[in-house]
């Protein structure tokens, strides 16, 4: 073998390794983002669920809800501030979350908005109320496809690089 078919066969490896130990780089950062933030997440969420939950099925006087929504709004800003500080390399990995990151500040948002436009009924303000309200629903309807698109996106890249999500 003359030296500059050498020379090839190596410098072929090495950019094989290179571009192999970039891709898995990668998805062990997917792999890791998933184990550890996104878990941090689901048990940030976990915690308020059942607020969330009451806020949607509550039936008592307005002042008591608004005051629920005091709760919650905080924890959600908790919730945006963390996924916002998460920092990611990996192409796919970022996609993901930027994608989380939308729906939580779209929650956020929502609440806040039902927040509002109750503090508007309470005033006696129907028409401010229901327009707020209509944009809260909204914004909380993106942001529940938002999510929806997240879950197909994690699953579909938990198939490509074949590695099992854990809820």
């Amino acid at each position: 073998m003359n030296r500059t078919k050498k020379i090839f066969i190596i410098t072929f490896i090495m950019i094989l390794g290179v571009i192999t130990s970039a891709c898995n780089s990668g998805v062990n950062e997917l792999i890791d983002y998933t184990n550890d933030e996104l878990q941090t997440y689901n048990d940030m969420w976990k915690g308020i669920e059942a607020d969330l939950m009451s806020i949607s099925y509550f039936t008592g006087a307005d002042e008591e809800l608004y005051e629920m929504y005091d709760k919650v709004i905080p924890e959600l800003q908790k919730q945006l501030d963390f996924v916002e500080s998460v920092s990611l390399d990996f192409d796919e990995a970022v996609e993901l979350h930027t994608i989380l990151i939308s729906s939580v500040e779209k929650e956020l948002i929502a609440y806040t908005k039902y927040q509002e436009a109750l503090s508007y009924l309470l005033e006696g303000d129907e028409e401010e109320y229901n327009r707020l309200f209509d944009e809260a629903t909204l914004s909380l309807e993106e942001s529940y496809e938002e999510i929806d698109d997240y879950n197909n996106m994690l699953d579909d890249l938990g198939d490509k690089y074949n590695f099992e999500i854990i809820e």
